[in-house]
């Protein structure tokens, strides 16, 4: 038998595994129980912990920036000595009901669960008086929908009006579903045209048909060899004027 504090990183499906290969009965005590039943937890850790925080103050008054483990193991034995006396021991056991033998002591501390009426499930009226509901018109409504008539009886007066409702809300939602399916094929027919006409890299103009980029691109070079030629021409023709102004003086 293992006595577990239900920590979750004890309850590890390793561990129960390993446990239950070796034949090793767990048992898991209720939430914080170990700190109620443990003596030093219940009355000596408090006075350890105190003692522990005077040591450290009396290091940081006198002026030394840290408390290290040489401080530390210096300090132990009086630390020691004035949180483990025989009377704060003996307080603990009694404190758990160790010593003399009192359970009491620690099942008068745990929580105690009352069960109130406003907490107890309400009683589902009998089907055959619940009333006809509105038509379904999710996919969420239709599901709960068809669990009720599941579970309905078969005699009762609501029966055929929710079945009837029932078969309206499934037919809206195949229309819907139809539609919805077929508007999502035109866009990806849509789609697939605008990229057909993307790959071809074209455009279309007013006139003259289609103009490919290649072409485009001829006539833009063509344009820009042009241009050049002509400023050399307007060059030289300044050239010549300069020359002539020049031998007339």
């Amino acid at each position: 038998l293992l006595l577990l504090d239900r920590h979750v990183l004890h309850c590890t499906r390793g561990f129960i595994t390993f446990c239950d290969e070796r034949k090793i009965i767990l048992f898991c005590l209720p939430s914080h129980t170990t700190n109620l039943i443990q003596p030093l937890d219940v009355v000596v850790f408090q006075p350890l912990k105190h003692f522990y925080a005077e040591a450290i103050d009396r290091v940081t008054w006198t002026g030394y920036p840290e408390f290290n483990k040489i401080e530390f193991l210096s300090d132990l034995t009086s630390i020691w000595d004035q949180a483990f006396k025989k009377t704060t021991i003996l307080l603990a056991f009694q404190k758990t009901g160790l010593i003399s033998y009192d359970p009491r002591i620690v099942l008068s501390q745990l929580p105690k669960y009352h069960i109130s009426e406003d907490t107890l499930p309400l009683r589902t009226p009998p089907l055959m008086l619940l009333p006809c509901l509105s038509t379904p018109v999710t996919v969420r409504s239709l599901k709960c929908r068809a669990q009720y008539l599941k579970d309905a009886d078969l005699v009762s007066p609501t029966f055929k009006p929710n079945l009837k409702q029932f078969v309206k809300g499934s037919l809206a939602q195949v229309q819907l579903g139809a539609h919805a399916s077929q508007e999502l094929a035109n866009t990806k027919a849509a789609e697939q045209v605008r990229a057909t006409q993307q790959n071809h890299t074209c455009r279309y103009v007013r006139k003259g048909g289609v103009v490919y980029m290649y072409q485009a691109r001829v006539i833009a070079c063509k344009k820009e060899e042009d241009d050049t030629q002509k400023k050399i021409e307007n060059a030289e023709w300044q050239l010549e004027k300069v020359k002539r102004e020049a031998i007339w003086e």
